[in-house]
């Protein structure tokens, strides 16, 4: 593991972000959110641990990535909620870690951007837009909303409950997998 967080450190761009290859801004924010988580679950803060200036820079990265609105800038449109989620997974486990001021006010912002953009059955899709729903975006929302109600933030149980009655929904009971969407094969 530490010699995976060396190499890891040793290709983090100067921005702080890390890319899925050369050139690709477009997946910058949630290949930095899932570098990073992979670094505070090792102990890794901004303040504190041998990758503590790797982490700083990260965060960075991704606070600087959030816009007035909550929403990310540079992400690809068609699949933008699965990078939305990402983030703020790793943010809320970073504020849940660290509280700093600075990753709550970004977070919350985030956090709205997700709340308004479920659907009334309780799941989400590609854009922040409360129209349709599937279970992989969905499951990413609802990891983030659960990360950031961990680490203090305002999160209603009940967005959480419908999520989780949409998965639900998902469940197909003669395979016992779940499918994309409800009542599908």
């Amino acid at each position: 593991i530490q010699a995976a967080l060396r190499w890891l450190a040793a290709h983090q761009s100067p921005s702080g972000a890390w890319f899925s290859s050369p050139n690709d801004n477009k997946h910058a924010a949630s290949m930095t959110g899932y570098t990073l988580m992979a670094f505070l679950v090792s102990g890794h803060l901004p303040d504190e641990g041998e990758h503590r200036n790797t982490v700083s820079l990260a965060l960075r990265f991704l606070l600087d990535a959030v816009q007035p609105d909550g929403t990310l800038k540079n992400i690809d449109g068609k699949s933008y909620m699965y990078s939305h989620g990402i983030v703020t997974t790793a943010l809320a486990n970073l504020y849940g870690q660290a509280h700093d001021p600075a990753v709550r006010t970004e977070l919350e912002r985030m956090v709205r951007v997700i709340l308004s953009a479920q659907t009334p059955q309780g799941g989400w899709r590609y854009q922040p837009r409360p129209k349709d729903a599937d279970i992989s975006v969905t499951v990413l929302q609802l990891v983030a909303l659960r990360a950031a109600k961990n680490a203090g933030l305002d999160v209603p149980q009940e967005a959480i409950d419908r999520a989780v009655a949409y998965v639900r929904s998902c469940h197909h009971p003669n395979s016992g997998g779940f499918t994309y969407q409800p009542g599908r094969g």
